[in-house]
C-alpha cells in the first residue's frame, strides 16, 4: 500500500505544486470564503489571530478529529468525513498532496487548507531557547502608519476635543518556533491620542506582550503576559474569532476548545494579563489562569458613603480626550480560574471550566430600564461543564454554565452529514435573564449571552463541485428588557445563498437575507412604549474573475429595504475591485458608489488588510469611495 501511495504522491506533487504557494497565506481571500454576515461588527484582528494560530500550530491529519477540522471553518461536514474515512481505510497520510484523491475536495479548497495542516505526528522541539531563536519558523514585524485626510470635529474642539494628532501608529513583533516557544510585542497609538514621554505618558498609548513555552515535559503550555482562553462552546471562556450567522451555515455554530493562546491583538479589552499554565498528557490536561488587568471606567462618588463606584467598563480603548484619559486604567480586574479537558477516546471530549473575577471598584449600572439585568457588584463566579461526542457522521456538542447567584446558560447542538452532499446543523441556545459572562461568547443573536433563547438550523447542499446552496433559519426570543426593548419580544432571521463556480477562476454569488427584529418606539404622548417588528430585506450579487498574471476582478452589487410601522427606507451600494498579487506583494483597489437613507440600511466597505484593528467603514450617506491598499510580506533573518 505504501509503495502505491508513494507513486501516486509523486504525480500529485507535480500537479499541485505548479499552482500552490504554501508559504504565503492570503488572509483576505480566506476572509471572503468564511462569508460572515456583511452587516455585522467584526474585529478582523481576532480573525487574523485565529488563522495565524493554526498556521503556527497546524493540525496533524494523522491525529486530528472532526471537531478540530471543523474549527478551521474551511470544510463541510461531509468533506471532513471523507478525510477521516480515507485515513481509516488507507492508513496515515504520507503527504498533504494525498488530499487530491479524496472526493469532494477540489484544488482551490486544498490550497486554502495547506497552510493549516501537516502530516507530522509530533512537534519538533528544540531544547535550547537560543537554538530555537536562531531556527525560528516565524519572524514577523509590522510597522503601520496612517493618517486621515479629513479633519474630524474632535480636532477642532479646543475645550473638550482630541489632545493628540491625527496620526495612528502600530508596531508588532512576533518570533516563534511552532510548538516550542513564542515571543510577541505590540505597541499602538490611535488617531487623536497623544504620543510622547511625559509624566503620565510613556510613548504609545497601548502596550501588550507575551512569552510562551510549550512541550517542556509535563508542562505543555506556559504563557507569561497577555493571553486569551477558549474552552467548550464559549460560555465561560469564549476568546477568538467567530464568523456568526452568514453563508457558512453549518460549521459556524460550533466552537472548539483551544485552551490558552497568546494575545497580540490591538483590541484593548477582553483578554487576561498574567500567567497561564497547562500540565498533563494527551488525554488529560489541567490549566490554571491568573490575571490582573487595569481597565477603563469613569469613577463616580457616592456622597452618602464617601465611596467611589463605576457604572460600567469602557471598552473602546480610545484615550483622545481629557475625559477618556481620566478614565484610563482607573479600575483593576483580578481573575483566577482554570479548566480540565479530558479525551478518553478520539470521539469523546469532556471538560469543565471555572472563573472568579473581582473588581477594585463596585459596579452599579445606571438606573435605566434596559440595564435592569446588568451585572451589579464587585465579584463574580462562573463555572461550566462541556462535551463533544462524534458518532459516525454526527457531532453532538454542548455546554452548561451556572453563576454564583444561580443563573444559568446553555448551548447544545448537532452537526450531521445526512448524505455526502447534505450537511445539517441544529443549535439550541438559552441564557437566563441575569446570566452574565464577562469573557464568554457563545452562539446566539446577541454577543453578551444574556436574556435570550432560540432555535437555529442551517443546511448546506453541494450537489457537485460547481454548485452550492446554503440556507439557515433562526428564531430568537428575549424574555425581559434590553437595549431598545422594553418588554418580552421575539424575532426571526433567515438566509439563502447560491454559489456557482463553473471554473476555478470564476465564482458567482446570489444571496438573500431577511430579518425581523423587535424594536420599542415611543408614542406621541411620550408615555406609552410599543414593541414593533422592524423588517429588513437584504440582497447581494457578486461576480469574481481570476485573470491571468495575478489579477483578480470582482464586481459586487447589494441593496436593502427596511420597514418599521409605515416608514420604508432603502440603501444601495455597487463596488468594483481590481486586485493584483505578484509573489509577496499585493495591491488592492476599489471604487464604490453608494446611497442610503439611514443607519438601518448602512453598508460596510469590506476590509483589505486583516492586520487592522478597525472594522469596515460604515456607509451611512451617499457618494463615491476610492481605496488603494498595498501590502508586502518579507522574511526577517536574525544572527
Amino acid at each position: 500500500m505504501n509503495r502505491w501511495k508513494l507513486s501516486l504522491l509523486f504525480l500529485l506533487f507535480i500537479r499541485l505544486s505548479a499552482h500552490a504557494q504554501i508559504s504565503l497565506i492570503d488572509y483576505d481571500h480566506l476572509l471572503a470564503n468564511l462569508s460572515m454576515n456583511e452587516d455585522s461588527e467584526v474585529t478582523y484582528d481576532h480573525l487574523y489571530q485565529t488563522l495565524n494560530y493554526y498556521s503556527d500550530h497546524p493540525l496533524s491529519l494523522n491525529l486530528t478529529d472532526k471537531a478540530e477540522l471543523m474549527s478551521l471553518r474551511l470544510l463541510t461536514s461531509a468533506q471532513i468525513d471523507d478525510i477521516l474515512v480515507y485515513r481509516a481505510q488507507y492508513g496515515p497520510f504520507l503527504s498533504l498532496f494525498e488530499l487530491q484523491v479524496i472526493p469532494n475536495l477540489d484544488e482551490q479548497r486544498i490550497n486554502q487548507l495547506l497552510p493549516f495542516l501537516t502530516v507530522s505526528n509530533a512537534p519538533k522541539i528544540n531544547n535550547s531557547l537560543i537554538s530555537s531563536l536562531k531556527n525560528s519558523t516565524e519572524r514577523f514585524l509590522l510597522i503601520r502608519h496612517g493618517q486621515s485626510l479629513q479633519v474630524a470635529d474632535g480636532y477642532r474642539d479646543t475645550t473638550a476635543g482630541y489632545i493628540g494628532n491625527r496620526t495612528n501608529l502600530l508596531v508588532k513583533v512576533r518570533i516563534s518556533n511552532g510548538n516550542d516557544y513564542g515571543i510577541g510585542f505590540t505597541a499602538e497609538k490611535d488617531s487623536g491620542e497623544p504620543f510622547g514621554w511625559q509624566k503620565n505618558q510613556k510613548g504609545f498609548d497601548y502596550y501588550s506582550g507575551y512569552l510562551r513555552l510549550q512541550n517542556k515535559g509535563i508542562l505543555t503550555n506556559l504563557i507569561l503576559g497577555d493571553y486569551q482562553v477558549q474552552t467548550g462552546q464559549g460560555l465561560v471562556y469564549g476568546a477568538g474569532y467567530y464568523p456568526g450567522k452568514g453563508r457558512e451555515t453549518v460549521t459556524a455554530s460550533y466552537r472548539n476548545s483551544l485552551g490558552a493562546r497568546p494575545y497580540h491583538s490591538v483590541a484593548e479589552t477582553g483578554f487576561f494579563r498574567g500567567l497561564s499554565a497547562t500540565i498533563g498528557k494527551s488525554s488529560l490536561n489541567v490549566s490554571i489562569y491568573a490575571s490582573g488587568l487595569a481597565e477603563d471606567a469613569q469613577l463616580n462618588l457616592d456622597s452618602t458613603r464617601s465611596e467611589t463606584y463605576v457604572n460600567s467598563l469602557q471598552t473602546s480603548g480610545l484615550h483622545r480626550t481629557s475625559k477618556q484619559i481620566q478614565a484610563k486604567n482607573s479600575i483593576k480586574t483580578y481573575s483566577f480560574g482554570g479548566s480540565i479537558h479530558y479525551q478518553p477516546k478520539r470521539a469523546i471530549k469532556l471538560g469543565a471550566s471555572y472563573l472568579y473575577t473581582q473588581y477594585s471598584q463596585i459596579i452599579l449600572p445606571l438606573n435605566t430600564t434596559y440595564q435592569l439585568n446588568a451585572f451589579s457588584g464587585d465579584r463574580h463566579q462562573l463555572g461550566s461543564i462541556y462535551f463533544d461526542w462524534n458518532i459516525q457522521n454526527f457531532l453532538v456538542f454542548g455546554e452548561g454554565a451556572l453563576t454564583m447567584s444561580g443563573n444559568g446558560g446553555l448551548v447544545t447542538g448537532l452537526i450531521a452529514s445526512l448524505t455526502p452532499k447534505i450537511d445539517l446543523s441544529l443549535v439550541y441556545p438559552k441564557y437566563g435573564e441575569h446570566f452574565n459572562s464577562f469573557y464568554g461568547h457563545g452562539f446566539g443573536e446577541n454577543s453578551n449571552n444574556t436574556n435570550e433563547q432560540g432555535a437555529y438550523w442551517g443546511l448546506k447542499f453541494t450537489p457537485n463541485k460547481k454548485n452550492k446552496l446554503s440556507v439557515y433559519y433562526d428564531y430568537f426570543r428575549f424574555e425581559s428588557f434590553q437595549y431598545q426593548l422594553y418588554g418580552p419580544s421575539d424575532g426571526i432571521e433567515y438566509l439563502g445563498a447560491y454559489e456557482f463556480t463553473p471554473t476555478s477562476a470564476v465564482r458567482f454569488l446570489l444571496q438573500y437575507r431577511y430579518e425581523q427584529k423587535p424594536l420599542s418606539i415611543t408614542q406621541l404622548d411620550q408615555k406609552l412604549r410599543t414593541v414593533i417588528q422592524r423588517k429588513k430585506h437584504n440582497y447581494r450579487i457578486s461576480i469574481q474573475k481570476n485573470i491571468n498574471n495575478g489579477f483578480v476582478l470582482k464586481t459586487t452589487v447589494q441593496w436593502s429595504t427596511t420597514a418599521q410601522s409605515s416608514i420604508k427606507k432603502t440603501g444601495f451600494a455597487a463596488m468594483q475591485d481590481l486586485n493584483f498579487q505578484y509573489q509577496k506583494m499585493k495591491i488592492s483597489t476599489r471604487i464604490a458608489l453608494f446611497e442610503t437613507d439611514d443607519y438601518g440600511n448602512m453598508r460596510m466597505n469590506e476590509m483589505f488588510a486583516l492586520v487592522s484593528k478597525y472594522p469596515p467603514t460604515k456607509i451611512t450617506v451617499s457618494g463615491p469611495i476610492y481605496s488603494l491598499h498595498t501590502r508586502s510580506t518579507e522574511t526577517l533573518h536574525f544572527g
